[in-house]
């Protein structure tokens, strides 16, 4: 035995531990052991009553850093009041600590590289680079070996693994196993925003100092699908040549595979945490709302895609949990009616029908003969006149057109339209 260690109020955990450590000449593994080992285990308050027949108190130990403070400096907001106290840790690169601080006070990438500069300058502790690590995952490959995995600053978790996987061929099962658990890593350190790895993001500028946007394509998306989104987002279809150029560049990268041409619109999309990561699931209006399939003894058995969808979504990211099935159609059929809902009271002709802007006349005609013969003038009179002014309005070029103008926005909160007869008409965008 090498001696006892006490912590007592006030004192930080790291202090006492780094000290006994020196003292008795602990190994740097030992020491962090140790120091983990207390940090993450409760501390027990003796009863100093004997005869109260009671069990101790038990309290957290509470550590707010893992090693001592080497360099503290105050950091002043934009305005010249004090943000906060900037603390160097022992064996800690100075970059490190900024990312940490920035991250706390919701700090921007120049103001933290600033931070960076100035500290080095003053503290005399060596930098070796600009951008923090806020963690560092480990990885054991097939063979036993074991690979330090750093996650910077600024990166998402589920980014790096994606990247990380592909260099090493890791399967999907292997990156998600991976992902949760430096995802539920016990201090808190990564940053882990999503589930879906992105695997493209494209900057769209209006002018040569304006930013429209970003395209971002995540892992499980339809490029086709999101660039419609981008576009309809936008009011891009009729400015050229973004409107025809801008899929082109995006099926041309070699990170994403764009299986289809014609775009879906994503009705809704459904947030579901599991084993701590958020998850998005978008739900991308299917060619058929039903797939049926021939029973062995005659007739056929139908399933409705929301089904199709919770399957292969639970079965893909959620598969160790059995209830996964059931609550996802559940959050799912509950989105799809609330869609429908405001679809029918909405102004947007083309959702009527089912369609994307970029519909075709056979389309729009083929949709329209479909549509009015579930929702009829006898059984829902309502919905078939919703139909019949979509209809009326897409399937006449010259209405089409007119309905197609983009947007003049008007003191941020109205759209103005060109008319057919020269006017304008106005509604809250």
């Amino acid at each position: 035995m090498l001696g006892t260690i006490d912590i007592y109020e006030g004192q930080e955990p790291a202090d006492v531990v780094y000290q006994f450590a020196e003292q008795h000449g602990l190994a740097p593994g030992d020491r962090d052991e140790l120091l983990s080992g207390m940090c993450d285990s409760p501390k027990v308050k003796a009863d100093t009553s004997k005869d109260s027949g009671e069990d101790d108190e038990v309290e957290a130990l509470v550590c707010s850093r893992y090693a001592p403070v080497v360099f503290r400096v105050p950091v002043a907001a934009q305005n010249g009041s004090q943000l906060g106290i900037l603390e160097v840790l022992a064996n800690e690169e100075p970059a490190d600590a900024v990312a940490r601080f920035g991250n706390k006070y919701e700090l921007g990438v120049q103001e933290k590289h600033s931070i960076v500069m100035g500290v080095c300058k003053a503290s005399g502790l060596e930098c070796t680079r600009e951008v923090g690590i806020l963690y560092e995952g480990i990885y054991t490959l097939p063979d036993g070996r074991r690979e330090r995995l750093p996650f910077y600053d600024g990166q998402d978790s589920t980014d790096v693994i994606y990247e990380y996987g592909l260099m090493r061929n890791l399967t999907l099962r292997e990156r998600q196993k991976f992902l949760v658990e430096v995802c539920n890593e016990p201090r808190g350190r990564p940053n882990c925003t999503r589930a879906e790895a992105m695997l493209l993001n494209i900057p769209v500028w209006e002018s040569a100092d304006t930013k429209l946007g970003d395209v971002k394509i995540l892992e499980g998306q339809e490029p086709v699908d999101v660039v419609y989104a981008f576009m309809e987002k936008h009011d891009l279809f009729q400015t050229a040549p973004l409107n025809t150029t801008l899929l082109e560049v995006v099926c041309n990268s070699t990170r994403v595979e764009c299986n289809r041409m014609q775009p879906r619109r994503t009705l809704f999309s459904v947030q579901a945490t599991y084993a701590g990561l958020s998850h998005t699931l978008e739900y991308v209006r299917p060619e058929s709302d039903w797939t049926c399939e021939k029973e062995p003894h005659g007739g056929q058995r139908c399933i409705h895609y929301v089904e199709i969808l919770a399957h292969k979504f639970c079965e893909r990211h959620m598969y160790e949990w059995a209830g996964c099935e059931a609550r996802i159609l559940e959050a799912l059929r509950n989105q799809l009616e609330m869609y429908e809902i405001g679809m029918w009271r909405a102004k947007d002709m083309y959702a009527k029908l089912g369609l994307v802007k970029t519909a075709s006349r056979e389309q729009i005609d083929a949709a329209y003969n479909t549509l009015v013969k579930r929702f009829n003038n006898e059984t829902e009179p309502y919905k078939y006149d919703k139909l019949k002014e979509a209809y009326r309005v897409l399937s006449d070029p010259e209405e089409k057109y007119y309905y197609d103008l983009p947007c003049v926005k008007l003191f941020g909160c109205l759209c103005g339209k060109r008319q057919k007869d020269g006017g304008i008409t106005f509604t809250p965008d």
